[in-house]
Protein backbone atom coordinates (compact mmCIF):
# COMPACT_ATOMS: atom_id res chain seq x y z
CA UNK A 1 0.00 0.00 0.00
CA UNK A 2 2.53 1.93 0.36
CA UNK A 3 4.59 1.87 -2.38
CA UNK A 4 1.34 2.31 -4.22
CA UNK A 5 1.02 5.52 -2.82
CA UNK A 6 4.44 6.67 -3.38
CA UNK A 7 3.92 5.69 -7.10
CA UNK A 8 0.63 7.85 -7.22
CA UNK A 9 2.32 10.71 -5.63
CA UNK A 10 5.42 10.44 -8.27
CA UNK A 11 3.02 10.45 -10.95
CA UNK A 12 1.60 13.52 -9.56
CA UNK A 13 4.82 15.46 -9.25
CA UNK A 14 5.51 14.15 -13.07
CA UNK A 15 2.08 15.85 -13.95
CA UNK A 16 3.06 19.10 -11.38
CA UNK A 17 6.06 19.59 -13.84
CA UNK A 18 4.73 19.00 -17.07
CA UNK A 19 1.71 21.38 -15.84
CA UNK A 20 4.45 23.83 -15.21
CA UNK A 21 6.23 23.64 -18.37
CA UNK A 22 3.12 24.02 -20.50
CA UNK A 23 1.84 26.69 -18.52
CA UNK A 24 5.08 28.84 -19.08
CA UNK A 25 4.96 27.79 -23.01
CA UNK A 26 1.59 29.05 -23.26
CA UNK A 27 2.75 32.48 -21.57
CA UNK A 28 5.73 32.76 -23.82
CA UNK A 29 3.42 31.82 -26.76
CA UNK A 30 1.04 34.78 -25.04
CA UNK A 31 3.90 37.44 -25.29
CA UNK A 32 4.89 36.34 -28.82
CA UNK A 33 0.93 36.89 -30.08
CA UNK A 34 0.42 39.54 -27.75
CA UNK A 35 3.71 41.51 -29.27
CA UNK A 36 2.89 40.83 -32.88
CA UNK A 37 -0.81 42.26 -32.96
CA UNK A 38 0.23 44.93 -35.18
CA UNK A 39 1.92 43.41 -37.86
CA UNK A 40 -1.09 41.32 -39.90
CA UNK A 41 1.37 38.85 -41.38
CA UNK A 42 2.83 38.04 -37.72
CA UNK A 43 -0.24 38.01 -36.22
CA UNK A 44 -1.73 35.13 -38.41
CA UNK A 45 1.29 32.71 -38.23
CA UNK A 46 1.58 33.55 -34.58
CA UNK A 47 -1.89 32.70 -34.00
CA UNK A 48 -1.06 29.56 -35.77
CA UNK A 49 1.70 28.34 -33.88
CA UNK A 50 -0.54 28.91 -31.12
CA UNK A 51 -3.13 26.99 -32.47
CA UNK A 52 -0.91 23.73 -33.24
CA UNK A 53 1.01 23.95 -30.17
CA UNK A 54 -2.78 24.45 -28.49
CA UNK A 55 -3.61 20.64 -30.09
CA UNK A 56 -0.84 18.93 -28.92
CA UNK A 57 -0.54 20.57 -24.98
CA UNK A 58 -4.39 21.64 -23.89
CA UNK A 59 -5.12 19.08 -21.97
CA UNK A 60 -2.57 19.93 -19.48
CA UNK A 61 -3.80 23.39 -18.93
CA UNK A 62 -6.72 24.14 -16.41
CA UNK A 63 -9.78 24.56 -17.87
CA UNK A 64 -9.85 28.37 -17.51
CA UNK A 65 -6.49 28.97 -19.06
CA UNK A 66 -7.27 26.45 -21.57
CA UNK A 67 -10.42 28.43 -22.52
CA UNK A 68 -9.19 31.69 -22.29
CA UNK A 69 -5.65 31.21 -24.43
CA UNK A 70 -8.07 29.50 -26.75
CA UNK A 71 -9.73 32.64 -27.50
CA UNK A 72 -6.95 34.65 -27.24
CA UNK A 73 -5.42 32.86 -30.15
CA UNK A 74 -8.43 32.61 -32.56
CA UNK A 75 -9.81 36.13 -32.06
CA UNK A 76 -6.17 38.18 -32.47
CA UNK A 77 -7.41 39.60 -35.61
CA UNK A 78 -5.06 40.03 -38.20
CA UNK A 79 -6.33 43.67 -39.28
CA UNK A 80 -5.86 44.57 -35.27
CA UNK A 81 -4.62 47.85 -36.70
CA UNK A 82 -7.77 48.51 -38.70
CA UNK A 83 -10.25 48.30 -35.94
CA UNK A 84 -11.87 51.16 -33.53
CA UNK A 85 -10.10 52.12 -30.65
CA UNK A 86 -13.78 50.25 -28.82
CA UNK A 87 -12.79 47.02 -31.07
CA UNK A 88 -9.02 47.06 -29.57
CA UNK A 89 -9.81 47.42 -26.57
CA UNK A 90 -11.81 44.20 -26.77
CA UNK A 91 -9.46 42.27 -27.97
CA UNK A 92 -6.65 43.74 -25.60
CA UNK A 93 -9.27 42.50 -23.14
CA UNK A 94 -9.38 39.11 -24.48
CA UNK A 95 -5.71 38.57 -24.55
CA UNK A 96 -5.01 39.88 -21.37
CA UNK A 97 -8.01 37.33 -19.61
CA UNK A 98 -5.72 34.57 -21.29
CA UNK A 99 -2.51 35.80 -19.36
CA UNK A 100 -4.44 36.24 -16.21
CA UNK A 101 -5.83 32.87 -16.42
CA UNK A 102 -2.57 31.42 -17.74
CA UNK A 103 -0.73 33.23 -13.84
CA UNK A 104 -3.82 32.04 -11.63
CA UNK A 105 -3.20 28.82 -12.45
CA UNK A 106 0.36 28.30 -11.45
CA UNK A 107 0.11 30.68 -8.46
CA UNK A 108 2.40 29.22 -5.86
CA UNK A 109 2.38 30.34 -2.32
CA UNK A 110 5.44 32.86 -1.31
CA UNK A 111 8.40 30.73 -0.46
CA UNK A 112 8.82 32.68 2.83
CA UNK A 113 5.58 31.25 4.62
CA UNK A 114 5.94 31.12 8.12
CA UNK A 115 5.41 27.90 10.38
CA UNK A 116 2.37 29.41 12.49
CA UNK A 117 0.80 30.57 8.82
CA UNK A 118 1.44 26.88 7.44
CA UNK A 119 -0.14 25.44 10.43
CA UNK A 120 -3.37 27.94 10.42
CA UNK A 121 -4.08 27.30 6.64
CA UNK A 122 -3.60 23.26 7.18
CA UNK A 123 -5.69 22.59 9.76
CA UNK A 124 -8.33 19.92 9.76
Amino acid sequence: MIEQIKGRHGLRLAALEKRLEVHQQAYSLWRELSSSIMNQKDVKSISKKCEDWWWENCLYLDAQAREAFWSAFRLAPPNYYELSREEKNETRKDLDKAISSLEKAVELPPINIKLDDFKKDNKG
